[in-house]
């Protein structure tokens, strides 16, 4: 009964989740926000194949395993951009049930797996066979969005790309050729696509390779040593009863060690995408500023000429 009852539930959870996505974000903002048209990818040749499949009439099966298969994002949020009927895609999402029983048949079995006997054997084989059904729904996705794809290649090709998404893409592009070259470990020597950096600086170079060291170093300590860095906890056990109330006692004195270790690491990583971040902008900044004075003096240039002719004349 508890299984059948988590079924309902999940089902529920995923027709609210493409209700919202595709009502509250693809319809509701997808056609006035840019950045969300972007995100999802409407100018790639693979969203205009499911795009094509999605628009097709009826639930032809394609369609079907597209919409049960394919990622919320950006399947439910195209669904909104393209202002498909909401009811259809519902009940074209109904066969998800198929890719939820098996997930939570297996959650049940690591529950009962603490009884032992034949539950623990039943555990890891609903894991597998949870795992292939959904690796095996998303491949069927993408199987059908390749086929549409190769089917209607010039004419998906043909298809003229949304301007606004194409103009964030560009200047995303040059963020990304900027970014790159300030990440160089090499100094970027100045061409039309880069004014050219020093590349990095050595202190975070050295600041790399430190983090580097230390997540190496903790994720192995973590498989290798993994009973030396955590208390042994089952799914069946009690925070109260086994962790004295204190979810982090689940971290042994030595595992503590290794995890201080990740923690520096990524606040690191943190503040190092933050700092590359402002140099970006702070550059690309430069950069408009550069051709707007280029371009307006340009224009002063032809203004002088033009009425130096007319003195002369």
């Amino acid at each position: 009964g508890g299984v059948f009852y988590t079924i309902g539930i999940c089902l529920l959870l995923k027709l609210f989740a493409v209700v919202l996505q595709q009502k509250m974000i693809g319809e509701a903002f997808g056609s006035k926000s840019v950045r969300i048209r972007y995100l999802v990818g409407i100018n790639s040749v693979e969203l205009r194949a499911m795009r094509k499949v999605l628009s097709q009439p009826g639930l032809c099966f394609d369609k079907v395993v597209i919409l049960i298969g394919g990622p919320d994002w950006p399947t439910s949020v195209l669904t909104g951009i393209m202002k498909l009927p909401l009811i259809p895609m519902l009940i074209g999402t109904l066969p998800v049930v198929f890719l939820i029983a098996p997930c939570c048949v297996a959650g049940s079995m690591l529950v009962k797996a603490s009884e032992g006997g034949i539950y623990s054997s039943l555990s890891t084989i609903s894991i597998l066979i949870a795992f292939l059904v959904q690796s095996g729904a998303l491949l069927a996705a993408a199987h059908y969005i390749a086929k549409m794809a190769v089917a209607h290649k010039d004419e998906l090709a043909a298809e003229p790309p949304d301007a606004e998404v194409l103009m964030l893409e560009q200047k995303d592009a040059r963020k990304r050729k900027i970014r790159s070259d300030f990440q160089s470990w090499a100094p970027v020597a100045a061409s039309h696509e880069s004014q050219g950096t020093e590349g990095l600086h050595p202190i975070w170079k050295t600041g790399h390779i430190m983090a580097l060291i230390l997540m190496s170093a903790s994720s192995w300590c973590f498989q290798i040593l993994g009973s030396s860095c955590f208390v042994t906890f089952d799914v069946t056990d009690s925070i109260d009863d086994k962790l004295d109330g204190n979810v982090f006692n689940l971290v042994t004195d030595f595992g503590k060690i290794p995890c201080y270790a990740f923690l520096f690491a990524t606040l690191y990583l943190m503040t190092y995408s933050i700092v590359l971040g402002c140099t970006v902008s702070h550059s690309m900044d430069r950069q408009v500023q550069g051709t707007y004075h280029s371009h307006r003096n340009s224009n002063q240039v032809g203004v002088s000429r033009q009425c130096n002719q007319i003195l002369l004349s």
